[in-house]
């Protein structure tokens, strides 16, 4: 085998070989981190209830200490993942209307981390939401709703102004946020209240639900019957008789009006799969190059006999 041979085959083995570990190193990073290839996703508005009840009220005001629940819509209730699998956790918060959730960096003792703006953790008890689990099943459901509470921060800790207090999920040891929900709640302070501050719910946040049912009427009309008497010939006739039967109708209105400083999936969506297609691609196509140069380089040179003269 000549020097060029096996240069030429060498060649092409060592590219298909890189080739291959590429392509393998690519489809490794799509499949492993977040199971869904999205982080960063505004998920809905949060339904902000009364603690207790069958069917809890809307709350829409509190002073500092007053206890609420917090409830992500029935479209998108649920992380990417669950805990014991997964390792998502569901963290509560509360950030400056003017900042961005997805800077949020979540803390183990005072549940939020310093940054730009207000960042504070929601108060749960006498600690903060941190590290809740999102449920096996269904999967990544978000089961803790509270009850929450501001009582634990001052009114020098939550400035007046307008606040988006809600609920993240977050895997990688609670690094990388995968999605959040948000209720904005206006602060005002109020020297009158023993935690020196009272809260609103923003009104372009609340969620409403009307329903109107009208039972099912049926009318009867009967005329009148009327007799007629000419000579010996009596005549009777009947009156007409109406039904009129209204059928059952049941009208449900759903309003979710959103306010405030929203992001939209189509901001905040990364989506993996579809930006590292193209580069799969390329390097299958390099595959097949290279391992169609290695197979070519493999085989003996063929010399032709020379043609007599």
């Amino acid at each position: 085998m000549s020097f060029h041979h096996r240069l030429r085959r060498t060649i092409g083995i060592i590219g298909f070989v890189a080739s291959g570990s590429l392509l393998a190193l690519n489809v490794m990073a799509i499949t492993s981190g977040d199971p869904a290839g999205a982080v960063n996703d505004f998920a809905g508005i949060l339904a902000v209830r009364e603690p207790s009840g069958l069917n809890p009220a809307l709350k829409t005001s509190g002073a500092a200490a007053d206890e609420f629940t917090l409830t992500p819509p029935a479209s998108d209730n649920a992380c990417s993942g669950d805990t014991a699998s997964d390792g998502y956790q569901v963290n509560g918060f509360i950030l400056s209307s003017d900042q961005d959730p997805t800077t949020l960096v979540f803390d183990t003792i005072f549940g939020v981390a310093d940054g730009a703006g207000v960042r504070r953790g929601l108060p749960k008890g006498t600690g903060f939401a941190i590290g809740a689990s999102a449920a096996s099943e269904p999967l990544g459901l978000v089961t803790d709703n509270g009850p929450f509470n501001l009582g634990l921060w001052s009114a020098s800790d939550l400035p007046e102004g307008d606040y988006l207090i809600g609920l993240a999920c977050a895997f990688e040891n609670n690094t990388i946020i995968d999605k959040f929900w948000y209720a904005e709640f206006t602060i005002t302070h109020d020297a009158g209240d023993p935690g020196g501050f009272t809260w609103t719910v923003n009104a372009s946040t609340a969620t409403t639900t009307t329903t109107t049912t009208t039972v099912a009427t049926t009318t009867t009309t009967t005329g009148a019957t009327t007799t007629t008497t000419t000579g010996a010939t009596t005549t009777t006739t009947a009156g007409v008789t109406t039904t009129t039967t209204t059928a059952a109708a049941t009208t449900t209105t759903v309003a979710t009006q959103v306010g405030g400083a929203q992001q939209t999936n189509d901001q905040l969506a990364l989506t993996g799969p579809t930006e590292a297609t193209p580069v799969l691609a390329f390097f299958a196509a390099m595959m097949v190059i290279f391992g169609r140069m290695a197979i070519l380089g493999s085989r003996p040179i063929e010399v032709l006999p020379a043609e007599d003269s």
